[in-house]
């Protein structure tokens, strides 16, 4: 029996490779794979999309490679290194992968080829696409053939589709190369996985390779926490970390990966880093130490030498990016807890705010229970492994911001950048505050009133007013037929009280009002208590979120209340800890914590 048997999984979750089979559409890569898959439909030549190591990008070009693979009018190949060392050999590696015959001297292939794709694709009934991906190692010259590639056209379109897959660095070379970057038709980053994607992305990939619905709950929540902080919400870093623990779950004789398991062993887990040493630095570290003997006793003597020794043990910066940081040893923590053990929660200034969000190095408070807990029964249960005798002290969650980035000063706009000769693409753009919050077609046996009610939280004869004054289409908002459509205005209220140090469980997000409003009725039905939560940031545009009705003070008491869900309703459900700082609500929600709610509905 394999590791993936004995935790009763039936293949593996989190494979090495970047199988299309697991990919997780979340808002960020769901958006882009349609925003490219858009520009080439509507043949506007060529797109970029840029992002670090490890958030995804060849798994997004390999699922966009499958998508049009399906189509039949769409003849897609793909080039997953790009580093040739000629103008003639790109040429040829397209020709074949077309099957377009070309001479073997370099004179006439470009025409030929240009000839071949006129044929193919001049008459517009079909296209053609070509993926890059690894885009950053494409020398000058190689940027050269691209962008001859995008002068096929006829008067309408651009005859060959490509899309670039590429490292951030690769930003430098499209602001060094104007003449091929005022070619691109879409330009999009990948930024990190936010914490509550990478919970739904680890417990889709355990459904999809579980034998039952116990594999879901293989990682509590707050074992996913940890493992995202650690990771800094890098996709490939949370995959071989998960993988990793899962193999050591195993090896321990352990059901699930908890808080402190993922604590325990991922310094374990990274110790392989030390491989990537230079051994000049390891003899030179010897020397070191020797030399640190001697000079003990001299403060002077010591300081050097220690400073000298952590840059030369230090992870190379080849491996920096891929290797996230060792955790503190079981000494420095328990003396980190003891130093603040008097002391409250810090309060964070705007600066550290944002540092510790951007670094996603803070912790729910209310995570501490479950850390705590796991820690008094591994001090008696776990003798192998490292203990740590107490629980570190960490900022409370109401001190922390989800930070947005803000525009830049003078940001060059999308019509600018078609337009400049010189320039180089900008970030996309943010999104605008909605006017309305979007249509829903009316029902039958359905009051105006009761859809009102499931919109906004609430109703009342302002919100009944401001309805039908969006609607002056509508003869009387109280009689409308079946199947017309009835738009909802944009809102804003200030009653939305969120609770800043507690739990939510998400069981839907959409980006449309109608699917949300089908999602709640759905819910509904479950007989689940729900509510839904519209609301705006300018960096993720609107939003609708269906939640249930009240929050939960821990999160042991919040994930044992997602294991209880119906099956149907885990399908996109998470757990949640805040909503953006930025957000704009635009539904009233006075919530309860779930005793209250309980007590509320009992009366």
């Amino acid at each position: 029996m394999n590791y993936i048997e004995h935790i009763n999984l039936k293949a593996e979750p989190f494979p090495a490779s970047a199988d299309p089979d697991f990919f997780y559409p979340t808002r960020q890569h769901g958006r882009i794979l349609r925003m490219i898959e858009y520009t080439v439909t509507a043949r506007n030549g060529l797109s970029v999309i840029l992002g670090d190591v490890g958030t995804g990008k060849t798994t997004l070009a390999r699922m966009l490679y499958r998508n049009f693979s399906a189509r039949k009018q769409t003849r897609v190949h793909m080039i997953t290194d790009p580093s040739f060392s000629t103008p003639h050999e790109m040429y040829r590696e397209i020709a074949e992968q077309f099957n377009i015959p070309i001479p073997e001297h370099e004179r006439g292939t470009k025409e030929a080829l240009e000839k071949a794709f006129i044929e193919r694709f001049g008459s517009g009934e079909v296209i053609g696409l070509l993926i890059i991906d690894e885009g950053q190692k494409m020398q000058s010259q190689i940027l050269e053939v691209v962008r001859e590639l995008l002068n096929f056209e006829t008067d309408h379109f651009k005859l060959l589709q490509i899309v670039v897959f590429a490292q951030k660095e690769f930003e430098i070379t499209l602001g060094m190369n104007s003449a091929f970057s005022g070619r691109i038709g879409l330009l999009q980053r990948i930024e990190r996985m936010d914490f509550k994607n990478a919970q739904r992305m680890v417990r889709f990939r355990l459904e999809r390779t579980g034998k039952d619905d116990r594999a879901a709950s293989l990682f509590t929540t707050a074992a996913i926490w940890a493992i995202y902080n650690k990771a800094n919400g890098n996709p490939r870093r949370i995959v071989t970390l998960c993988h990793q623990l899962l193999m050591r779950l195993v090896l321990r004789q352990k059901k699930r990966v908890t808080f402190w398991f993922v604590r325990n062993n991922t310094t374990e887990i990274m110790e392989g880093s030390d491989s990537h040493r230079s051994p000049v630095a390891l003899i030179l570290s010897l020397i070191i130490l020797a030399v640190a003997v001697y000079g003990a006793m001299q403060p002077q003597v010591t300081n050097i030498v220690g400073e000298t020794w952590l840059r030369l043990t230090a992870p190379s910066s080849e491996h920096a990016e891929t290797a996230p940081p060792t955790l503190a040893t079981p000494e420095e923590v328990q003396h980190a807890s003891s130093a603040h053990e008097s002391d409250p929660p810090p309060v964070l200034s705007d600066t550290t705010q944002q540092q510790a969000t951007s670094e996603q190095s803070v912790v729910p408070p209310a995570l501490q229970e479950e850390a705590q807990a796991a820690n008094t029964t591994q001090a008696s249960s776990n003798a192998d492994e490292t203990t740590v005798t107490t629980s570190p002290t960490l900022p409370d969650l109401k001190t922390v911001k989800t930070v947005s980035p803000t525009p830049p000063e003078n940001e060059t706009t999308q019509a600018e950048l078609n337009t400049a000769p010189n320039a180089t693409p900008t970030p996309e753009q943010f999104f605008d505050r909605p006017e309305d919050l979007g249509t829903i077609p009316m029902g039958k046996r359905i009051y105006v009133s009761n859809m009102i009610h499931d919109v906004y939280g609430r109703y009342d004869l302002a919100l009944h007013r401001q309805v039908e004054k969006a609607n002056p289409n509508i003869p009387n908002i109280d009689l409308i037929p079946a199947g017309k459509d009835i738009t909802f205005p944009a809102v804003p209220t200030q009653e939305a009280f969120i609770p800043i140090n507690g739990f939510f469980i998400e069981l839907n997000e959409t980006q449309t009002l109608e699917d949300a409003f089908n999602a709640l009725r759905r819910f509904k039905k479950m007989g689940l208590p729900v509510r839904m939560l519209p609301y705006y940031t300018p960096t993720q545009g609107l939003i609708f979120t269906v939640l249930l009705e009240y929050y939960m003070e821990s999160a042991k008491e919040a994930e044992s209340l997602f294991l209880k869900l119906p099956k149907q309703a885990k399908t996109h459900a998470a757990i949640m800890t805040a909503f953006p700082a930025d957000a704009e609500f635009y539904a009233y929600w006075d919530i309860l914590d779930k005793k209250s709610f309980d007590s509320q509905q009992n009366q």
